[in-house]
């Protein structure tokens, strides 16, 4: 069941909103609905719960480890295999940038995306360094002449 509410938005939002609505026919209050449920979930999952692991070991010993107050995500929640959990400054223009010219993605999609393509780009680099470059010799009548027997 849905519940009626009144929000106020600042006048540039409420424009952009309405640009996008009329652009897309998708009503102005749908985006604000999916918008907060968006919101809602990723702000769950930053959430510390009364259970959460960090409680029972809070305060409890000195460990001796001089790095525990900038690495402790590594000790308290172990990454999956494959996978890592890190904390990184960016720009936030630029990844706002990203997000649009991959269609939205989240955060997590854009930087993976983005770590692909710059492994790509560097190996496509390095293959090529390493064959070099060869000098055919060829003038514009002999590769006009290869390009139309190959066409």
């Amino acid at each position: 069941m849905s519940k009626r509410t009144q929000i106020y938005l600042p006048e540039e939002l409420y424009y952009r909103l309405k640009e996008k609505s009329q652009h897309t026919g998708k009503p102005m209050a749908e985006f604000i609905r999916e918008s907060l449920e968006k919101y809602l979930e990723e702000d769950k999952k930053n959430e510390l719960y009364p259970n959460d692991s960090i409680w029972q070991i809070t305060g409890k010993e000195k460990s001796g480890d001089g790095d525990l107050s900038t690495t402790h995500n590594r000790y308290l929640y172990p990454p999956e295999k494959g996978k890592m959990r890190t904390t990184v400054k960016i720009d936030e223009d630029l990844l706002k940038e990203a997000r649009e010219v991959a269609g939205g993605a989240s955060i997590k999609e854009v930087i993976n995306l983005s770590l692909r393509n710059f492994v790509r780009r560097e190996k496509m680099h390095r293959l090529a360094e390493k064959l070099g470059t060869y000098d055919l010799d060829l003038d514009q009548d002999t590769l006009e002449k290869l390009r139309d027997n190959n066409g």
